[in-house]
């Protein structure tokens, strides 16, 4: 009984993904016109659980994959690239993401990292060695990757219990030069700067403080300049989070 509630999770996991793709390439989409997505990302730091609880054995967790993009594909005939990420600052991450790639790799074609050096873990912005494996899982299983999230909050945090704007403006001006640098030459897609507004900027939660500019979008922190002076030649756009290409 259990295996046949797998199956039937499985089967509307690859359903979800297939109604996803085609609303959003729909004409008549709830969005607008038809976006013509070009990257999905399936499934969200599958190496996590939520609240303590992770919904997937991690034997399946490949099938997050599988299922979705093979569902995608039944919508979407425009050509597309999945992508899936994996949060760098957990134990045990590079197991799960090579175990993705032995039983899900012709489903993935883009790998990325969430790395929070700083915020996270305790550390700086010049900690970049999960980049490092990174380009060595790329280079093992000929894929293009990604930082699929990376930020600093001005809010406490486990290397800075008294964060500030200062630390957030700091951190960019310390941590992405190591990036630019270290893209340099290497088959990355985009690095993600997470992320634009702030979700709360009176909240408690660290997790409100991330962004660059205030919550009710009136008030440019330290960092926005700070991160557009290291963004050369592209503008800051509004959305969610900050999508950028760094070309050193």
């Amino acid at each position: 009984q259990n295996g046949q509630r797998k199956d039937l999770y499985w089967q509307e996991w690859k359903r979800f993904c297939r109604k996803a793709a085609l609303e959003l390439n729909s004409s008549n989409s709830s969005y607008g016109d038809a976006i013509n997505v070009r990257y999905y990302q399936l499934a969200n730091e599958a190496n996590l659980g939520w609240f303590g609880v992770d919904f997937v054995d991690a034997n399946e967790d490949y099938r997050q994959f599988t299922e979705c993009r093979a569902g995608v594909a039944e919508s979407d005939d425009n050509g597309f690239e999945t992508i899936v990420n994996v949060h760098a600052n957990s134990t045990g991450w590079e197991d799960d993401l090579q175990g993705w790639l032995d039983y899900s790799v012709a489903s993935i074609d883009i790998i990325s990292i969430d790395h929070y050096p700083g915020s996270h873990y305790v550390n700086d912005g010049t900690d970049w060695f999960p980049l490092d494996r990174l380009f060595y899982y790329m280079s093992a299983y000929s894929k293009r990757g990604a930082i699929a999230e990376t930020g600093y909050t001005s809010s406490y945090n486990l290397s800075n219990w008294l964060a500030t704007e200062d630390d957030q403006k700091n951190w960019i001006d310390t941590a992405i030069p190591v990036i630019k640098n270290k893209m340099s030459g290497r088959n990355l897609v985009f690095a993600n700067y997470y992320e634009l507004f702030d979700g709360n900027s009176n909240g408690l939660n660290p997790e409100d403080h991330y962004g660059i500019i205030s919550a009710n979008g009136l008030t440019l922190k330290k960092g926005y300049s700070a991160l557009k002076d290291q963004i050369k030649g592209r503008n800051i756009t509004s959305g969610l989070s900050v999508l950028s290409v760094f070309t050193p």
